[in-house]
């Protein structure tokens, strides 16, 4: 063997021995997630027994229902969101109640922030450091620094974000290496691909390990990459936008605050409708996702609108909506902080509106989202195939 290609081996069997456990933890949680929308519906079914017919509910008349059926909780600063028959109204204590927009029957009330998926969710999008989800692991949510120098490399993160950073890049390590170690020399691809059955255990697992690697290899990049940019923004930003058009979103934009007014101000409805005229189009051409109810009692606070405008690449997730807009409560001045206007590149738009999608799976419906799936189960397998041959070849060495 090439002395760079026994190095590479190396260093992916090492890594994998040494790391391997940390990014199955993160695959497996991120497999379970691809589907949370649809398992929540399958486990809690009254939930989405909804009326067969057009809307007619509004957001506002929603949280009225919540308001007169459920007095006990509080609903001041809830978020409503539309999703799969029902506007979903989220209580600021946890509980999420879904009304359903047809005949605003109140379905039931859920809580998303505790369970197994929500347990799942801290470990995969947190690293356990989402504190009012299950799983919360407090020492995770401490700086992550070892004497002055900072692990996150200036992205404010903590012990969990180096866990799924670290998790990340591993996977990256895995697939370059991977690709090192599987590239055929002198032009045999079609042997490389070749599972040969008959020649022994040993060959038969060494093959499978190298076809769903390959095959497996354009979801597996994509993973390690879209992760590193969730945990380490910074840094990869800045490579993206050092070889393509545009710049990061000031963070400027994303700050808001209603003027000083009097009054109760202005309406749900009428926020809605001012934030969809600032749109691309104007108004018409865009569906309501989700709107805020405003804190009264925080002279600043304003009206968060969500819609789908064009391709809404988070359609089939549980917070759908690729425009935002920032709506003051007492004037109904409207501004659009997402994606940015002011810089609206295609790099932007990936960044902004493709990455987290493609990562989740999002962008597509429940069928074609079980590629997903089945490339996110293709570690487990490679982890399995990888043991049995080193194992295999441990013994008859």
């Amino acid at each position: 063997m090439p002395s760079s290609r026994r190095l590479f081996t190396k260093i992916h069997r090492w890594i994998t021995f040494a790391l391997g456990l940390v990014l199955l933890a993160v695959v497996v949680s991120g497999v379970l997630l691809v589907f949370q929308p649809e398992i929540e519906q399958v486990t809690h079914p009254s939930l989405y027994d909804t009326a067969s017919g057009p809307a007619k509910l509004s957001p506002g008349q929603a949280l009225a229902v919540v308001k007169r059926e459920l007095p006990e909780l509080a609903w001041t600063g809830a978020e409503i969101y539309d999703q799969r028959g029902a506007w979903e109204v989220h209580s600021p204590s946890g509980t999420v109640a879904r009304v359903d927009n047809t005949d605003g029957r109140l379905l039931g009330t859920i809580d998303r922030e505790h369970g197994f998926m929500a347990f799942m969710e801290n470990l995969h999008e947190c690293g356990f450091t989402c504190e009012e989800e299950s799983g919360y692991i407090g020492f995770l949510n401490k700086p992550a620094q070892i004497w002055s120098f900072d692990l996150t490399l200036g992205n404010e993160g903590t012990w969990g974000t180096v866990i799924l950073a670290v998790s990340a890049l591993v996977l990256l390590v895995l697939v370059i290496t991977g690709i090192w170690i599987w590239w055929p020399r002198k032009g045999g691809f079609r042997r490389s691909l070749r599972l040969r059955r008959g020649a022994g255990r040993y060959k038969f697992h060494y093959d499978l390990h190298k076809i769903v690697g390959i095959v497996a290899l354009p979801a597996l990049l994509m993973w390690a990459l879209t992760g590193i940019n969730f945990e380490l923004p910074k840094q990869t930003e800045g490579a993206y936008y050092a070889v393509t058009p545009g710049s990061p979103a000031p963070e400027s934009i994303y700050e808001f605050e209603s003027r000083p007014g009097t009054g109760p101000g202005i309406s749900m409805k009428r926020a809605a409708i001012d934030a969809e005229a600032v749109l691309p189009g104007g108004t018409g051409h865009s569906t309501l996702d989700s709107i805020n109810s405003p804190d009264p009692g925080e002279g600043g606070s304003y009206y968060e609108v969500w819609f789908s405008h064009g391709i809404d690449t988070y359609r089939y997730s549980q917070y759908p909506g690729n425009f935002g807009v920032y709506v003051d409560r007492y004037s109904g001045e409207a501004r659009q902080f997402f994606p940015n206007p002011g810089n609206a590149t295609a790099t932007n738009e990936f960044m902004q509106n493709w990455a987290g999608a493609l990562h989740m799976g999002m962008l597509v419906g429940w069928l074609p989202r079980t590629l997903w799936f089945v490339f996110g189960v293709a570690p487990v397998l490679l982890a399995l195939t990888g043991i049995v041959t080193w194992l295999i070849r441990r013994r008859l060495g």
